[in-house]
């Protein structure tokens, strides 16, 4: 699984050149992608791509990134941001320059190849489509359930409404300062 994947790596980096030279830094180090059913070792070449890390006693992991699940499938819409939902322990660096290599990555370029420019095309502006419809739904749902929250369960206070009552609280306090101040004049003319 190792090779098949440092293949389709290379495949995709074949066609960004700017993603290599900054790979190129990271010569030798040895890098751990854990999914939850699988485990892969590459090790990043002098040339910039990957390769298949060789299983040796003692041979230490430069950066392991754990992946969930559903990263998968929010790759492709969302590419180098996807690489929020990982935990990495190790080099930071060689991290962040994945991260920077996924974000740069054009997918558009990377599917070309194998179903030809226009599909690839459409396929890319699809997958925006839908990460953009994503983030509409997930924005409708939090007002929709915000709304329910003020107005039918009544648990939550409405923005104007907590203005309105901090105005009042101000307003009273100044009232109640006055009359401090009042009896305070009184105390002091009766003595």
């Amino acid at each position: 699984m190792d090779r098949l994947f440092a293949i389709l790596l290379n495949r995709l980096l074949a066609d960004q050149p700017g993603a290599v030279a900054r790979l190129k830094q990271h010569a030798g180090k040895r890098l751990r992608i854990a999914l939850p059913l699988a485990r892969i070792d590459l090790s990043v070449c002098a040339d910039g791509t990957f390769a298949p890390a060789a299983a040796a006693d003692g041979a230490t992991i430069d950066c392991e990134i754990r992946l969930p699940l559903y990263f998968l499938l929010a790759l492709p819409s969302s590419g180098g941001e996807a690489l929020g939902m990982a935990q990495v322990a190790g080099d930071g660096v060689l991290a962040a320059d994945l991260s920077a290599l996924l974000r740069q990555l054009d997918w558009a370029v990377a599917l070309a190849p194998y179903v030809g420019p226009v599909v690839a095309a459409r396929a890319d502006q699809a997958l925006r489509t839908l990460a953009q419809r994503r983030d509409e739904a997930g924005e409708a749902l939090a007002r929709s359930l915000a709304d329910y929250l003020i107005h039918e369960a009544q648990l939550l206070a409405a923005g104007e409404a907590v203005r309105e009552f901090v105005r009042e609280v101000d307003e009273l306090r100044e009232a109640a300062d006055r009359l401090a101040a009042r009896l305070a004049l009184l105390e002091e003319r009766r003595s």
